[in-house]
Order: C-alpha cells, then structure tokens, then sequence
C-alpha cells in the first residue's frame, strides 16, 4: 500500500512538474511574440528619427530606403543635410562644395526609379556591357555629391579602358548591415549583373561588437535584445561628443576578448548572401572586399587620426575599432577561400597605399574623397584581372 501511495505522489510531482514547465514555456513563447512586435514597432521607430530626406522606412524589412525620382542639386543638398541636422555630411559637403570649384545648380545626386543612388538603367544591359552591382553601407553609398561615390569613379575609369562598356549599380545604403542587405537582396539581383561586388560590416557586425553581448541571442530573441539595451549597454556611445580624451589604447583588459571573436552570426548573414546571389545570378562572380579603416594595430594613430574618430557602440577607446575590423577581415579571407570568391584585399592596399592615413579617411570608417579614389583605382584592376576574356573581346568589338 505504501509502496502503491508512494508512486502515485511521484507520478502526482511529475505531472505537475510537467505541468508547470508547459505553463512556463507558453508564458516564454507568448512573451517573445509580444516583444516581438514591440520591438519592430520601437526600431522602426528608431529609424525614423534618422530618415534622410530622400529616404523613408520600409516597416516590412526594417530598413531605410531611397525614393525614386529624388534629384536635388548641391544647393538642394546643403539646405537639406543643414534643416535635418546631418550636420558632418552638411559639413563635409560644404567643404567638397568650395574645394572642388562646384557650381550651387550642379545635380549633386538622384535615386532612380529602382530606388537606389545613381543614374536611371534598363533592367537588362545593353548587348556587350558588363554590369557591375556594388551592395554595402555607407562607404558604399559614398558621398552626397554622387561623382565621389566609388562605384561611380569606378565606372569613369572602367569606360576610360572599355569606352562604353561598364555599368556600374549602386545598391549601398546608409547604416545598412548584413541582415537588411540580405532581405532586400532578391530585388537588386534582377538587373542580371555579371561581377557582385561585397563591401560591407561596418554597422553592427562592428560597430556593435560588444563583448558583453551574445551574438546569438540579440539575434534570435527579442527579449534578450531588450534586456540589452535596458541593461548591459543602456548607453549608446555612439558619436564624437563622448569622446573628450580621445582614449586609443590597446592593451584595454575590456577589449582583450574582441581578438578571438567569431563573428559566427555575421557570417552566417554573408553565407546566405552568397547563396542567394549563386542561386539568382550563377555565372556572376561575385568579389569579397576587406574592410580598411582609419586605425590600425601596428601604427599608433597621429593627433589628426585621433580628432577624427568617433567611438563605437559599447566603448571609448578607439582602440576597438582596429582590433574588431583586423579580426573580421580575418575572418573574411578564410570565408572567401572556403566559399570560392574573389577576395580583393582592401586592407591590404590600404596598409601599402593609404600613407598617412588621415589623408585617405574621413573618419573612423568612412573613406575621404581621396580614399574613394584610390579603392575605385584598386577595384578596377580587380575587375580587369577577373574579367572573362569573352567580355572583354565583346567591349572591344562594340
């Protein structure tokens, strides 16, 4: 009889425990729905407070993007960026504007009917012209006088050794990261391009690479995105104005762990890219681009480097910013041997070329007009030693 009792109360304990497990699961499940849609609602949100004036928010993939039919000229430009308060683009454009003798009714840039930056195209090219397609962020995107931009100077000098026969697309977006450029990539692969070009990592992949922070989780769960904010990193130190000292210091204990980061998820972002981009355009290649910046960890940056920097999401010292990019380029050379792609080694040439660094970069990031210039210079004999033989006799014979 006691023995009888005794299993009824352990078959009692399991199911209740069994019971109270379902109830907690349900409550979880439930929960992250819910944070879910917040979240949407609250990053959308976020977004908009930084909408540019060609721009609006696609709540459906949680990114920016470009209105077509946008035309403005440099003086269009200037009043816009001065209004909105994008006051280092208002400042560097205003400065390109006097350097460069330009004229205020010169068309500064437009958004074709595709949405993107740049000239209007026809969804197919003409007979005989390479098709270029350049995706990435800002760096991509470039200035807001388009003829800066790199993929229009690489245009310039490919037509300038194959007179009409390049097309250069422009799909860079301002603060993209990998995961947006992946849910909008189905619609910049229907213009049939022959070279992919992937220059991109900037924002969050490191920008936001705090070390305190599970990659992983901030992925797949709203509630831990959240709880990140709210907790861990509850300032967003983005920005010049946090930076009074101008601290670079690389034997920072906070930042030891950023030398073996994985950068598992971005990787796994660019995995998918590529496979999308194989399974649209399978006879494309496709070329991997390091990413150059203003610091690195074998040259102590000069006062002028240092004025120039603007800190990272979790941290001051501007030290993080070449230990994540040296990292992730890494990273990025062993993902271009396993996955067969062109790597173009921009970091590379900029450790050879780019002397002294201040005059090739605006910013932690972000190229000068000069830096433009030369990575333009650089992609062009990339794109000329990749190049099928057949394209090239075809440009030859138009």
């Amino acid at each position: 009889m006691g023995n009888l009792l005794s299993g009824r109360l352990k078959k009692s304990h399991a199911l209740y425990f069994i019971y109270v497990i379902c109830v907690l699961s349900l409550i979880i499940a439930g929960s992250e729905m819910l944070a879910r849609s917040i979240w949407r609602d609250k990053y959308a949100q976020w977004l908009e407070k930084g909408v540019h004036p060609f721009g609006y928010i696609d709540r459906q993939h949680l990114a920016e993007r470009y209105r077509p039919g946008y035309k403005k000229t440099i003086a269009d430009i200037l009043h816009e960026l001065e209004s909105s308060g994008k006051t280092l683009s208002y400042k560097q454009t205003k400065e390109d504007f006097k350097r460069y003798n330009l004229k205020a009714d010169d068309v500064a840039m437009q958004i074709n009917r595709f949405g993107l930056k740049g000239p209007e195209f026809s969804l197919k090219p003409k007979p005989g012209v390479v098709r270029v397609l350049t995706i990435g962020d800002s760096c991509t995107f470039g200035s807001y006088i388009d003829r800066f931009s790199y993929p229009r100077q690489l245009e310039t000098l490919l037509n300038s050794w194959r007179p009409n026969a390049f097309e250069i697309i422009n799909a860079g977006h301002l603060g993209y990261n990998l995961q947006q450029v992946l849910g909008l990539l189905d619609e910049w692969l229907a213009f049939e391009h022959s070279i992919v070009i992937l220059y991109i990592g900037w924002n969050r992949t490191i920008l936001r690479a705090d070390p305190r922070k599970s990659d992983v989780l901030y992925d797949q769960f709203a509630l831990y995105r959240f709880y990140y904010h709210a907790v861990i990193n509850r300032a967003d130190l983005i920005g010049h104005k946090v930076l009074p000292g101008r601290r670079y210091d690389l034997s920072d204990s906070e930042l030891q762990t950023l030398r073996s980061k994985t950068f598992a998820v971005d990787s796994e972002y660019l995995r998918k890219i590529v496979l999308k981009i194989r399974a649209r355009l399978p006879g494309a290649k496709i070329m991997l681009l390091t990413l150059p910046g203003l610091y690195t960890t074998v040259e102590p940056p000069s006062r002028e480097d240092l004025e120039k920097g603007y800190a990272t999401a979790f941290s001051t010292n501007l030290a993080a910013w070449p230990i994540l990019s040296e990292r992730y380029n890494e990273i990025l050379r062993a993902f271009a041997g396993k996955e067969d792609l062109v790597l173009v080694d921009l970091a590379k040439y900029a450790e050879r070329e780019f002397r002294p660094r201040s005059q090739f970069f605006a910013d932690s990031v972000h190229p000068s007009r000069l830096g433009y210039f030369k990575i333009a210079e650089f992609l062009t004999e990339s794109i000329k030693n990749e190049l099928p033989k057949s394209d090239i006799q075809r440009s030859d014979h138009r």
